[in-house]
């Protein structure tokens, strides 16, 4: 949802988001309100059981206590972004605005997932066996580095040394 909102993308993501903006309902735009696409979105979209399954995360989303949905719904608001007013139940805890909710959720994934879930599939597993391959291939801090600059094993930032100190460049 976030991809959809923003203007930075490859020539691939522009086409994805023309495409599905052009399909949304109505019903589903309101879920962009949920997730802007920078700062806050609600705890209760992205429940750890979605992990598993788009039914597993559904299933936790309708579960989701009251309490927690008010508690994001507020943070939320504080952050300036208004619920439309379908969704305005949701702060309350109203279980037929978490059943709307899912409802929209699964037609979005039907919508911009859905018919894109074997390319997504293929192009994770390529960047998985691309990964697996730096971790075989080269030493495990060159294969940090490679998913972020910032990720290292080295303790000594000078000279690189996997120890706590080392004597070329460290204080002892």
């Amino acid at each position: 949802m976030h991809l959809l909102q923003t203007g930075d993308a490859s020539s691939a993501d522009v086409r994805w988001r023309h495409g599905v903006r052009q399909r949304l309902s109505p019903r589903v735009r309101e879920l962009l309100h949920l997730a802007p696409p920078v700062g806050y979105s609600p705890d209760f979209l992205t429940p750890t059981a979605g992990e598993a399954s788009l039914d597993m995360g559904i299933g936790a989303l309708l579960s989701t206590p009251g309490r927690q949905l008010r508690r994001d719904a507020a943070e939320l608001a504080a952050a300036s972004v208004p619920l439309p007013e379908p969704l305005r139940p949701l702060a309350d805890g109203d279980s037929a605005a978490v059943e709307h909710l899912a409802l929209c959720l699964q037609e979005y994934f039907q919508t911009a997932v859905a018919p894109f879930w074997i390319r997504i599939q293929s192009r994770f597993a390529a960047e998985r066996a691309a990964h697996v391959r730096l971790l075989t291939d080269l030493d495990p801090g060159r294969a940090l580095a490679a998913l972020h600059p910032c990720l290292s094993i080295y303790r000594c930032w000078s000279c690189r040394s996997p120890r706590r100190s080392c004597r070329n460049c460290c204080w002892v």
